[in-house]
Order: C-alpha cells, then structure tokens, then sequence
C-alpha cells in the first residue's frame, strides 16, 4: 500500500528553528565579488580573504555544502595560485598534511608567460585563471559562521592577484570581465 501526503506549505512548529527534514536543504546564501579588486598575497603565506559568506545554522546537525569559483589573473610571469577555506580562523577542505608540503583546498593554472617567448604562446597577460571550490562541512553549531576564501602562491616573494580581471587591463572588447561567488546550502540531517 502506497501513501501520498499533499501540503500547500510547511510551518515551523518553532519560529526560526526551520522544517527539519533530513536530506533538504534549510537555506542558501551567496557571497558575490563582481569588481574587479587586486590583493597583494605575500610569500608562504595566506592572503586576507578575497571572498566571504556567512550563515547561521537552524540546526546544530546540519551540514553546510560550500560551492563557488575564483576567477581572476596573476601580475607576474607563470605563478600558480592556489584556494584555501576557512571557516572562521579554522582551516577545512584541504589536503593531506604532507611533509613541509603547503595543505590547500583546489589551485588555479599557471598564467602562460606575459612576455613572448615564455611558454610560447606570450598572451599570459590575457588569460584568465579560475579555481573551483566545492566542500561539504560539519560546523555543528547554531552560532553565525563565516566561510573565507583565501589565496597562497608557488613564488618566493609577494604576488598580486587580479579578481575577475586579465593582468592586462586595457578598455576594450578583448578585455573581459568576470565574477567571483561562494554559495553556502544549510543541509538538514
């Protein structure tokens, strides 16, 4: 025997605690940066974040599924970025600790070489780089939490990377601009 239930709406039974249903989601939000801002990022470091959201949890046992993109260029010849998430000052979705190995979440593509001659192509100043994000997390709280995006780099001495914009940057239709944005969706457990 089969049931079918019908609903025109749920309510919460308690104002601001959500529906709890597992496997739904209780909410989104977005974090967009559709500027064009540039960040100096220093050797062996973590950048200041590049890009935050924040969301507060219904439910302590939620998950928060973290989902996003960073498009942008590098001001100097042939250096790799590269994605770390922290939720607050926590670190989470990244890699193995590994040795003196740097531990980060995903990574950019090297530019091509600005100059000709470099990598052969001489058009590094043109590309645009993008990484992606995408991490399920188990904050288990019901406190606000802020998720930062933040940038590290494969050279010795600080680099300056480009949001959403070609290190190139002249006025015209072979310049593109683009954006940058972190979604975060409350999973009920």
């Amino acid at each position: 025997m089969t049931s079918t239930l019908y609903v025109d709406s749920l309510i919460e039974k308690t104002s601001g605690n959500g529906v709890h249903i597992p496997g739904h989601v209780v909410q989104v939000v977005q974090g967009v940066e559709s500027g064009a801002p540039s960040y100096s990022v220093g050797s062996s470091v973590l950048s200041s974040a590049i890009l935050s959201v924040s969301i507060t949890p219904k439910l302590s046992t939620s998950k928060i599924l973290i989902s996003g993109q960073i498009t942008g260029s590098s001001d100097s010849n042939a250096h790799a970025f590269w994605i770390a998430i922290h939720r607050g000052s926590t670190d989470v979705g990244h890699g193995q600790t590994d040795g003196n190995r740097k531990i980060v979440h995903s990574g950019i593509a090297q530019m091509l070489y600005n100059g000709s001659g470099g990598n052969g192509a001489g058009n590094g100043s043109e590309a645009l780089g993008n990484g992606s994000i995408h991490f399920l997390d188990s904050p288990n709280t019901t406190s606000e939490i802020t998720y930062n995006i933040k940038l590290a780099h494969n050279s010795g001495g600080a680099q300056t990377w480009h949001m959403n914009r070609t290190d190139a940057d002249g006025n015209t239709a072979d310049r593109p601009r683009a954006m940058s944005g972190i979604t975060v969706m409350e999973i009920a457990q």
